[in-house]
């Protein structure tokens, strides 16, 4: 199965279709995303700068990031057709585990912001009928997984999910932890930290707004607007969005003390860092 995820390396099959309408040539567009996407430091050393691509380069790497989704489509389309055709009952999910930056918030890959190009990933949930939750609800993983399994008949009291046959929810919780931004001041001391949190962040989505809490900084935007916080006061909705983040936060499961420190060689460290996990 292909993997939708930089350093962008699709199938040669689809490469041609996704380059014919842009200017650069699909050989340029691939050694652009090799050098682009080469590896973490390259990576970060582009965020700092200011990922100053032309409009050529950034129709270059968008095609290649389409071309790998077109492979992955068809794979994903040929189990669905496969599993569908056999004589059982059949769930089927689609879904990602985060998106990616094409220049918003200056940004490539996905780290340092919980902005929706990295936060609404597709989902597809095939198989269970008479869903509650539609196409432009709020969905979170965990409602999957719970919903599945209200479905199948397990216990689900450990999820904290919704079940998406009953209900669909009015806030989304996101989390992400602390940056390190000092991996982009070394390319570049101008490079602008402010903009981001130094500290794990927690943020809370409505239809309408997000609000973000990290460290002393609270921060709430008017949604599609990700990049100015809401200048004039409002105290209301901050105070309503803050209330729940801290009922959801106080209601999400204590494993402070059930984790062990694991051991990481550096090639695992980066492996992890290029996923944007660490």
């Amino acid at each position: 199965m292909p993997n939708p995820h930089h350093p962008y390396t699709p199938c040669n099959r689809w490469i041609e279709e996704y380059t014919d309408e842009i200017s650069m040539a699909s050989e340029e567009a691939m050694d652009l995303v090799m050098d682009v996407f080469d590896s973490t430091e390259s990576l970060n050393e582009h965020i700092a700068n200011g990922c100053e691509f032309s409009s050529d380069e950034w129709d270059g790497i968008k095609a290649m990031y389409d071309a790998e989704i077109r492979d992955a489509d068809r794979y994903v389309g040929e189990l669905f057709d496969h599993v569908t055709e056999l004589d059982r009952d059949t769930i089927f999910v689609v879904t990602g585990d985060h998106g990616e930056f094409f220049g918003e918030l200056g940004l490539l890959g996905h780290n340092l912001a919980l902005h929706d190009a990295v936060t609404n990933v597709p989902l597809v949930l095939y198989g269970i009928p008479d869903l509650h939750a539609g196409s432009d609800d709020l969905v979170q993983h965990i409602d999957v997984t719970r919903t599945i399994g209200e479905y199948v008949g397990c216990a689900t009291n450990q999820f904290q999910g919704a079940d998406l046959t009953e209900e669909s929810r009015d806030y989304c919780l996101m989390q992400r932890g602390t940056a390190d931004l000092g991996s982009y001041t070394e390319y570049n001391t101008e490079f602008d930290t402010s903009r981001f949190f130094e500290s794990t962040i927690n943020c809370l989505r409505s239809h309408q707004f997000k609000y973000f809490e990290g460290g002393e900084k609270r921060l709430l935007f008017e949604l599609p607007d990700e990049e100015h916080p809401v200048r004039e006061p409002n105290p209301q909705t901050e105070r309503e969005m803050a209330t729940e983040l801290e009922s959801l936060l106080a209601n999400l499961p204590d494993r402070s003390g059930g984790a062990k420190d694991s051991e990481f060689t550096e090639e695992m460290k980066e492996r992890l860092s290029d996923l944007g996990y660490i």
